[in-house]
């Protein structure tokens, strides 16, 4: 997968199949989905674009009225999935799938 974008959703166009996009969008992004799943690569990924990870976080927040993103977190993000961050990679992993899932949804509705 290339990784010369600027942000997330540049490097999706350029990354992610259209179909892709569809079942990512239908199923999670949680599905062992190819240069998605594995923990090195989502690291690396967040690492790169968690700028975009947080303003996304920052902007649903403000839109569902929570006060700041950690309040959106720990009320709307799924409490099994919660219960099992364990390290900050575990954390960092779970965000960016958040963007994940937010990317597919935007981008199969368009």
């Amino acid at each position: 997968m290339g990784d010369n974008s600027q942000n997330f959703a540049a490097w999706w166009k350029e990354n992610i199949a259209e179909q892709q996009t569809k079942e990512i969008a239908a199923y999670g992004a949680d599905v062992a989905w190819p240069g998605l799943a594995c923990y090195a690569d989502t690291h690396y990924l967040y690492t790169k674009f968690k700028d975009d990870v947080w303003k996304a976080l920052c902007e649903d927040a403000d839109s569902q009225d929570f006060a700041h993103p950690l309040e959106m977190i720990l009320k709307t993000f799924p409490e099994e999935k919660l219960k099992k961050i364990r390290s900050c990679a575990e954390f960092e992993n779970l965000l960016f799938w958040y963007l994940v899932e937010r990317t597919a949804e935007k981008f199969a509705a368009q």
